[in-house]
Order: C-alpha cells, then structure tokens, then sequence
C-alpha cells in the first residue's frame, strides 16, 4: 500500500469517526492519537510504547481515556465496516437477480474474428511498418536528422 493511498485510508477513517457522537467527548488531539494508535496496531508489533511516546508528546497522560476513545472508535469502525459489506453483499444479490431476468441468449453478441484476408492484410502492414522502421534506423544520416529536428 503506498502511503498516499494508507494516508487517504486514514483520512476516511477519521471522517467516518468525527461523524459519530461519541467524537464529542475528547479532545481532537486524543482522537488523533487514538486513530493513530489503532493504524499502529494493524502495522507494529512496538505499537504501544509508540502510543505512549505520542500521549506525552501531546501532554496528555491520561491512559484511560485514551483506552476508552480508543475502544469507542475501534467498535465504531467495525460496525460501520459490517454494515458496509451487508449493504455490498445486498445490492450483489439485488444486481444478480435484475441480470438473470434481463439477459436472454438473444441479445448476447457473438464475437466474430478478423477473417483471413483481413488477417493477411493485418500482418502485411505490420511487416511493412516494420521493413521502413528498419530501413531508417539503418542510416546513420536519418537518425542524426531525426535526432536534430527534436530539439
């Protein structure tokens, strides 16, 4: 995961988290933390003395409320997470059922291939194409020219 796209992950986590009411009971620098906190511990196994070192950092040493917001967010995530895939597995269910019905073998298209002497004509140019790529790059003076006009 690159880290534009685990950095946009984590900004939808805390969107998803600030939206719920229980963000209104701690300050933002603990739900950051606590958001950072539960990142960490998807990631590193050091995770927690890496929490402790940001709780000092942000001068708030109270470990309980980190606990209880982080637990708060955790659940909340998880929830928001299920309800996610119940409605994506309803709206497969709900698209396979509309398909079955509309898809008849009439109006599916048969593929059909290039005929032979469409074929022959294909490779035919190709080898043109390529016989005049080599014949330029075989004198030296169409290359220079080449090269020149680029600039």
């Amino acid at each position: 995961m690159t880290a534009s796209r685990q950095l946009a992950f984590l900004t939808h986590k805390a969107h998803m988290c600030l939206a719920s009411a229980e963000s209104c009971q701690w300050s933002p620098s603990m739900i950051a933390v606590s958001l950072i906190s539960l990142e960490l511990e998807q990631f590193r196994s050091d995770w927690f003395p890496l929490t402790l070192s940001l709780l000092h950092f942000i001068q708030n040493l109270n470990y309980s409320e980190l606990i209880g917001c982080k637990e708060a967010f955790s659940n909340h995530l998880l929830l928001s997470v299920q309800n996610t895939q119940q409605l994506t597995a309803q709206s497969c269910r709900q698209q396979k059922r509309v398909r079955h019905h509309t898809t008849s073998n009439s109006s599916k298209r048969k593929m059909v291939g290039p005929s032979p002497l469409e074929q022959d004509d294909i490779y035919a140019s190709i080898k043109g194409l390529y016989g005049e790529i080599s014949d330029d790059l075989a004198d030296p003076a169409i290359v220079a020219a080449a090269i020149i006009n680029e600039d």
